[in-house]
């Protein structure tokens, strides 16, 4: 699910999918510690991308985004000092 995200086109990506990630991070938080850095690679990088290019473009994919980062942080933290 990470590579497809990664790999498709930017009008074609669901906010859905930072928004199931940030829910399994709330649920499973430092089990997920070995997958952070394909998951950074692959949900957060292409999202920030996408939003830091005007404050207007992809409104619905914000929320989201900063929603899971906060769940990484707060729920992954060792794995957040490993990487």
């Amino acid at each position: 699910m990470v590579q497809d995200y990664q790999q498709s086109d930017a009008n074609a990506r669901d906010p859905e999918t930072m928004m199931l990630f940030a829910t399994i991070f709330n649920q499973e938080g430092e089990h997920l510690a070995g997958f952070l850095v394909d998951i950074l690679c692959g949900l957060c990088q292409p999202t920030l991308e996408m939003i830091s290019s005007d404050f207007i473009s992809y409104p619905e994919f914000r929320e989201p985004f900063f929603k899971l980062v906060h769940n990484i942080i707060l729920h992954c933290t060792q794995g957040m000092f490993e990487l």
